[in-house]
């Protein structure tokens, strides 16, 4: 065999090699990134910690998951963690931040690798049950916008009903029926994007069309939207936004309620009572009552001076919006 022949296998068998170094490396999986850059990537929305592969985390030794577990921890959470509002980055990282709590509590690889697939697979069927519940056959008769808001809101009170059911489950439970608490966390979370989704949405209607108006497009269509600016509480901007405009309206372009909400609710944050009745809580017994009233002898003729109902219909109506989900069966 000449030169050439002799350096052509060489070569031929360098690739060989090569080729099975990669296999090899492929099949160990992705070295785990280092926290600065696993939070970073988070930060970015290059890593998502619902389908991270985190296997290389049990190829450490147990001094270095120690050491990965605080210094990943210490920079999700760094003390300015916002949660529960329309911050993307913010979002992400306490997103992870539960994820990986999940991980760091988990016995063994086995035991996390069961868990992970658990979850990934409740949470494939709950959003499944979430994009169900925005394509109810009652919607498809409706003018395109008003659809839209239905389906949005359809899914939205959806998502809240089943992280008010998960909340209310006793923390003392008997043995082996303890509450999830990182699944109800995980169901929490499927929320928010979907709130400020629908905020951001809401508000561009609203620059469009001012609002869902009663005249225009109804009652129905008015609660909606108005349910969409209360579940909004991650944008405060937003539901300032959508106060003033609702504010802007003639006498019965939005329900009376609404604007009643508004006045109590400025009350509430100067510390005052309320002068309508709209702000309370459910009781024990599945009922509903306000809270912090003033002057509550006048309080009906005050409400029929601004075209509301009574207040007992008004806690009719939110013993069943607020109080039903609660009430043990």
């Amino acid at each position: 065999m000449d030169s050439a022949g002799r350096t052509r296998l060489i070569t031929a068998r360098l690739c060989a090699w090569a080729a099975c170094a990669l296999a090899l490396s492929a099949q160990a999986g992705a070295a785990l990134p280092a926290p600065p850059e696993f939070v970073s990537q988070v930060e970015q929305g290059l890593i998502d910690p619902e389908h991270f592969d985190f296997a290389p985390y049990w190829r450490l030794s147990s001094e270095e998951r120690l050491r990965w577990q605080r210094d990943t921890s210490a920079l999700l959470d760094d003390g300015e963690l916002r949660i529960f509002v329309c911050d993307p980055v913010g979002s992400r990282r306490a997103y992870a931040l539960t994820w990986t709590a999940s991980l760091f509590a988990a016995p063994d690889e086995l035991a996390w690798t069961a868990r992970m697939e658990t979850l990934r697979a409740r949470l494939a069927k709950l959003d499944a049950a979430i994009a169900a519940a925005g394509k109810h056959e009652d919607f498809a008769g409706l003018e395109g916008r008003v659809a839209e808001l239905q389906q949005r809101h359809a899914r939205s009170a959806f998502i809240r009903r089943t992280t008010v059911a998960l909340q209310d489950v006793p923390i003392h439970e008997p043995a082996g029926k303890s509450r999830d608490k990182y699944w109800t966390i995980l169901v929490s979370w499927r929320g928010i994007p979907i709130d400020c989704d629908n905020a951001r949405w809401l508000r561009g209607q609203m620059e469009e069309i001012g609002w869902f108006d009663i005249p225009r497009h109804g009652a129905a269509a008015d609660e909606s939207a108005w349910r969409l600016v209360r579940a909004g509480v991650g944008d405060p901007e937003f539901v300032r936004f959508a106060y003033r405009r609702l504010e802007s309206l003639p006498k019965g372009h939005t329900s009376p309620e609404h604007l009643g909400f508004i006045w109590d609710s400025e009350a509430v944050d100067r510390g005052q009572k309320t002068r309508f009745g709209t702000i309370g809580e459910c009781m024990p017994d599945g009922t509903w009552k306000p809270s912090r009233v003033r002057a509550p002898w006048n309080l009906d003729k005050r409400r029929a001076a601004k075209g509301m109902k009574p207040i007992a219909e008004l806690a009719l109506t939110m013993a069943f919006l607020q109080c039903q989900l609660h009430l043990k069966p």
